[in-house]
């Protein structure tokens, strides 16, 4: 009865009696199945697979966003159905109709990038950041040119898959057949030939190698809101991260000092090892409890940093750690994952608050200087930054009329400065330092020239 009705709701929709959004509305009424529908995203993790075909890979290097690669992910496309306008004749002689044809969204060509482009540019919805289809497309292009990287295709001389040769992409171009993207050479009469390659395939972590995550909400050198282990339940492992590093919100710290990491990770990891700190991940959409040992001694693809290209063609299992944002990144991909060039093995790793809080019980509001030894021991790296005692004093400094007029030479008046007054707190580069006071003092030098 179902099938009856939903092919007559379909018919009255192709002749134009129906729009789709009525059909729709009457599928709901009647409580049947709806007719245009998406396929579930949480079972689609292009970020899990190992290889990508052209168009995943030219949409991540212009898009850079998980949610557009799967998007053009043929097996995600196959669960996909939509309306799709179109005149019609109903026979030979018969009438002209124009309606909507529900049909399987058809495979992701580059031609379906650009159409997507198109669309979302004039509706403004391209994502921050991006680059044009035609120039992504260059890019990866130049890239396989200059073996950086190589790529996969079934040849067409001999129907085996072979690695395109670096040499091979400057005469190789891309054209649709049947559908599909195929990679032919035109010949010296300005026709295509049918040398080429079809079914290309790149490794997923070749080009996020090259072409990183934007990170934007990273790249801004601010950290989130701090989630403190409060109550029952898990946090983010990054999360954890972060009250350690600064001190549960004591310490003031310059993200982009990597031994503020290196530190903090170091006891983290070395407590999950020893089984003190209770650590869950995702793994084929059930979440599980991780053996401790997993994490002794392993690689760490720190926050705020940019992935070292070892880790991405490492066969061994390392840690990706991500800035937690909030709830809708997280669900989005933007969380911490066991991978390895493969692939990710875990994902949204979490541990348990209770756990984080016994062994790091700092209170909000305790005095920074009084840090536990533990924290702020040697002079070895990784130590939580004393930045906010270096911004106190370059600010006296200026009231005092002493400061350099050079970032550079001021940085390091500090540097020296705060290991001479506070030889017991960290210490900080003079690098770290320019780059935290680099805007503020190109203001008060123009402020004080004027």
């Amino acid at each position: 009865m179902e099938f009856s009705v939903r092919d007559e709701i379909i018919s009255k929709v192709r002749r134009g009696e129906m729009t789709p959004p009525e059909a729709e509305a009457e599928a709901l009424r009647l409580g049947i199945k709806p007719y245009a529908i998406e396929a579930d995203p949480s079972k689609f993790d292009p970020m899990r697979e190992a290889w990508w075909t052209l168009p995943m890979a030219i949409a991540w290097i212009a898009w850079r966003e998980p949610d557009r690669v799967r998007e053009f992910w043929d097996p995600y496309r196959s669960e996909c159905w939509d309306w799709n306008f179109r005149e019609w004749r109903d026979g030979p002689d018969g009438p002209v109709y124009a309606g909507h044809f529900l049909e399987q969204r058809r495979p992701a060509t580059l031609s379906s990038l650009l159409f997507a482009e198109k669309h979302d540019s004039a509706q403004g919805l391209l994502p921050d950041g991006a680059i044009s289809i035609s120039d992504a497309k260059a890019k990866l292009w130049q890239a396989l040119g200059e073996n950086s990287f190589q790529a996969t295709g079934i040849g067409t001389d001999t129907s085996e898959r072979t690695v395109i040769p670096d040499y091979a992409w400057r005469d190789l171009h891309d054209i649709e057949e049947r559908g599909r993207d195929v990679l032919r050479i035109r010949g010296a009469n300005g026709l295509w030939t049918d040398r080429g390659y079809n079914d290309v395939a790149l490794r997923r972590q070749n080009i996020m190698a090259i072409w990183q995550p934007h990170r934007l909400e990273e790249r801004g050198y601010r950290l989130p809101a701090l989630v403190k282990p409060e109550g029952p339940g898990y946090m983010p492992l990054y999360s954890a991260a972060q009250w350690i590093a600064t001190c549960g919100g004591n310490l003031e710290i310059d993200p982009c000092d990597l031994t503020v990491w290196q530190n903090a990770f170091v006891q983290l990891l070395s407590r999950i090892a020893s089984e003190q700190v209770a650590v869950t991940g995702v793994r084929q959409s059930e979440r599980e409890r991780l053996a401790g040992h997993i994490f002794a001694n392993i690689q760490v693809d720190y926050p705020f940093s940019d992935t070292p290209f070892n880790l991405l063609v490492s066969d061994e299992l390392y840690l990706s750690c991500c800035v937690y944002i909030d709830e809708e990144h997280w669900q989005k991909g933007w969380n911490d994952v066991l991978e390895t060039r493969q692939g990710c093995k875990w994902s949204k790793l979490m541990v348990l608050k209770s756990d984080v809080a016994r062994c790091w019980p700092f209170c909000i509001g305790q005095d920074a200087t009084k840090a536990p030894p533990h924290i702020r021991h040697t002079g070895a790296p990784g130590r939580p930054s004393s930045m906010h005692l270096v911004e106190a004093e370059y600010r006296a400094r200026w009231h005092r009329g002493e400061a350099e007029a050079s970032i550079g030479a001021e940085a390091k008046t500090l540097a020296e400065w705060l290991q001479n007054k506070h030889p017991h707190v960290p210490r900080l580069r003079p690098k770290s330092i320019a780059n935290r006071l680099r805007h503020e003092h190109r203001e008060r030098t123009t402020k004080a020239q004027n």
